[in-house]
């Protein structure tokens, strides 16, 4: 998945919740934005990524993506 992170909602270490603005996905998705987790180191709104992972459904917050990698994308 890539897409553009738009809002960072939680930070403790290199652990970070965001909101990502979809650009591409290999998965089905309705929505134009989703919720990433995972220990994805310094990201910052507006950086472009590619996300590697899985989406994970949580009792508390629903369906998010839950990334094992992130790696930031020139903008083109």
């Amino acid at each position: 998945m890539t897409g553009v992170v738009q809002g960072v909602t939680y930070v403790d270490g290199f652990f970070r919740i965001l909101e990502v603005a979809i650009v591409t996905t290999g998965f089905d998705w309705e929505g134009t934005t989703i919720t990433v987790t995972g220990n994805l180191g310094p990201l910052v709104v507006g950086d472009y990524c590619r996300f590697t992972g899985r989406l994970q459904e949580s009792k508390r917050y629903g369906i998010q993506f839950q990334a094992s990698r992130a790696e930031r994308l020139p903008l083109s």
